[in-house]
């Protein structure tokens, strides 16, 4: 019991920013029972922080690695705004 309350208490949050296609997507990554998850966030950059929310992604993929999960989210945001760029006539 204390070696698992010990052994979650290791695995902290992993963030992880960057900007795409005038949006910034924001990553967290963490460890849930030796497999990794990933929460997406995207803000459109230009917009103040206080005038918008973060848009919160659909995201259930799992991985076996931090840098997995990572790329796995960071493909998953960059299609979303690549469709929504189409979605409202941009390139």
């Amino acid at each position: 019991m204390i070696a698992a309350i010990y052994a979650r208490a290791l695995s902290v949050p992993v963030r992880h920013m960057h900007d795409y296609k005038g949006w910034r997507v924001g990553l967290t990554a963490l460890e849930q029972d030796g497999r990794w998850t990933a929460r997406i966030e995207a803000y459109r950059l230009g917009t103040s922080s206080r005038e918008q929310s973060p848009m919160p992604l659909p995201f259930g993929a799992k991985a076996s690695s931090k840098e997995r999960i990572l790329v796995l989210a960071t493909k998953h945001a960059e299609d979303w705004i690549d469709r929504e760029a189409k979605r409202q006539g941009g390139a």
